[in-house]
């Protein structure tokens, strides 16, 4: 049977004691669900006001999203359901927390980032989100774990999650194939409002079902010397001691893939203004043609009228 996500996310059995902080919410039905999925029936000590059972209170659980409340509820309908279901267990969401700034204390345990994005479909945006999300990150206790779920599928394959942990210090200590089908009440909802697999003004996210989960730890110290072919788009960074030349090695490569890509955009530009000419030409020219038809057909017309 393959394995719940609150056993791979270590919740399952529930730990005595652990923080636990929840990045990136959309409708909030991954944290809702999986607070349902712990508490039926499997801790002891009565039930919330709610009718739930409760948490322990060891056990603290910090739900964020990148947006305002206004605008979760705006963008997700199941929102207000999964925000109640949170109330019940006397959680309070924390709304326009940026996952690339946060604040080092309180040193968390767990750090769970279910499908990041950032709304645009371009590989090279994603992968930087992801390489100045560890880059940033101060508010992991010693022993904790960092858990990132990406879909199992291109571009998300892309992205270099991995190799930008590694870049950062912190090694793969899990990796689980995950169904998020699975837990029962959770919808996969894009990061510009809408369910996953259709995508929301030309993007997609979440194509396909299944997901990968990932489990960092942060060891720091020196890495052994490699290439990391993954940041920048094709750069080459060496990774050699922990070292703030390494680190800007690795910027100067993003700032330079950032360039390119700017250049290859206006170029693009460029290029499709040019179609657009072309296309207009061509149009006119038909126009042309249908009138010079039209002015023949009535020249015969008119002769065959004369006869």
């Amino acid at each position: 049977m393959p394995p719940s996500i609150a056993s791979i996310l270590g919740l399952h059995p529930l730990p005595s004691s652990s923080n636990v902080l929840f990045l990136g919410e959309g409708d909030f039905t991954f944290s809702a669900s999986l607070l349902k999925s712990l508490t039926s029936g499997t801790i002891a000590g009565g039930t919330s006001a709610g009718g739930v059972s409760p948490l322990p209170p060891t056990l603290t659980f910090t739900v964020t999203s990148y947006d305002t409340l206004s605008t979760v509820l705006k963008k997700y309908p199941l929102s207000s359901s999964s925000l109640s279901t949170l109330s019940e267990y006397n959680i309070k969401p924390l709304h326009s927390i940026d996952a690339l700034n946060l604040p080092p204390t309180p040193p968390y345990d767990k750090i769970i980032w279910m499908f990041p994005h950032t709304g645009h479909q371009r590989v090279h945006l994603n992968r930087h989100l992801l390489f100045n999300f560890f880059k940033n990150l101060t508010s992991l206790s010693p022993k904790g774990l960092v858990y990132i779920s990406l879909s199992d599928c291109r571009p998300y394959s892309d992205w270099r999650l991995e190799s930008s942990a590694t870049f950062h210090g912190y090694e793969t200590v899990k990796k689980v194939y995950w169904d998020s089908k699975s837990l029962e009440g959770y919808k996969h909802v894009t990061t510009l409002g809408g369910e996953a697999y259709r995508g929301v003004n030309g993007v997609r996210e979440g194509k396909g079902v299944g997901c990968w989960v990932y489990g960092f730890r942060f060891v720091g110290g020196e890495k052994e010397e490699e290439k990391v072919e993954t940041i920048g788009g094709g750069y080459e960074v060496r990774v050699g001691d922990s070292d703030d030349d390494d680190v800007v090695e690795g910027e100067e490569s993003i700032k330079g893939f950032d360039e390119e890509v700017e250049e290859v955009e206006k170029e693009g530009k460029k290029i499709g203004e040019k179609e657009k000419k072309r296309s207009r030409s061509a149009k006119r020219e038909e126009r042309k043609k249908k009138k010079r038809s039209r002015n023949e057909r009535r020249k015969i017309a008119r002769k065959k009228a004369k006869t």
